[in-house]
């Protein structure tokens, strides 16, 4: 009898707890009682006495990004500046994760943040901001444009934010940015479509210019001479330091000699794919090693 009991007493509680058998394929698709649904329309299902199912929740799709990126808008915008600088798969990815979070942190000391978009990269050209920072667009949930206070004249309110990428030193914002975000900026800034704009604006500082502008040389100087100018300084070589030979020199870094008629010594050194601003390029250690070995050398 007590057999019984027990027997009896198990084959009750497992009727009471029960539900229909569940089996997912291979893709993705779910069969219950040759019933087949989408995996979006899977139902989660509680265990309720007598096998009364019901349904609890339904799947949700996920929130979209609070940080898009602006695209087709312009050649800057931030998508496609993207893709001319050439990057994809995992350094793109990377990109995109330090700009949504740089934003993403702004966004919480904004009351009423609630979407953004990053209308430019990480920049400081071309802009009235001399420091490095992100242009976003941020909207609060009706979908209206939060302003913020134009830099230098707070009184303007401006429709994009300007995002300091190390908003503790502005003035030293590229040393944080992405190592795929600075590679992919010094080549384009180095060999990018910039360089046949740079050559047909250069100003009166070229060396080239200067040259032909009967420049004054430094007559009275004696001590010894290293230049040292980078392939594509957009600046003082329009781009090209190799172009226009001047008075029997090779190239105008060389003809640089002319400005030095007194001294004894006078050395110059090109680094390849290398443009303006030497120390910003991921080639510098070795350019500083060239700089160090000639320095050791006068000894």
């Amino acid at each position: 009898m007590r057999f019984f009991s027990l027997f009896t007493f198990a084959t009750l509680a497992f009727s009471a707890v029960s539900a229909a058998p569940v089996s997912k394929s291979d893709n993705g698709i779910v069969a219950r009682d040759n019933l087949y649904l989408s995996s979006r329309e899977i139902e989660v299902l509680e265990a309720r006495a007598g096998g009364d199912h019901k349904a609890s929740k339904k799947y949700v799709p996920p929130p979209p990004p609070k940080v898009t990126f602006e695209k087709g808008v312009s050649a800057h915008s931030a998508s496609n500046h993207m893709d001319k600088l050439n990057l994809h798969g995992d350094s793109r990815k990377q990109v995109e994760g330090y700009h949504r979070h740089l934003v993403e942190e702004h966004m919480k000391t904004i009351p009423g943040a609630h979407t953004a978009v990053v209308k430019n990269l990480a920049h400081a050209k071309g802009s009235r901001d001399p420091h490095i920072h992100v242009s976003a667009e941020i909207r609060d949930k009706g979908g209206n444009i939060i302003t913020a206070p134009r830099r230098g004249n707070p009184l303007v309110m401006d429709p994009t934010h300007h995002i300091y990428t190390n908003a503790a030193d502005p003035a030293n914002g590229y040393h944080v940015l992405p190592h795929a975000y600075k590679k992919a900026v010094d080549k384009h800034n180095a060999i990018g479509e910039a360089l046949p704009l740079f050559s047909d604006t250069k100003g009166t500082a070229t060396l080239g210019e200067l040259m032909s502008i009967s420049a004054t040389a430094a007559v009275n100087y004696t001590n010894p001479v290293f230049v040292v100018m980078g392939e594509h300084d957009l600046h003082f070589c329009g781009g090209n330091c190799y172009q226009l030979p001047l008075n029997g020199f090779a190239n105008f870094v060389e003809a640089s000699n002319d400005f030095f008629p007194a001294i004894q010594k006078f050395d110059f050194f090109i680094p390849t794919n290398i443009a303006h601003g030497i120390n910003l390029h991921f080639g510098a250690p070795d350019v500083f090693l060239e700089i160090q070995s000639w320095i050791a050398g006068l000894a």
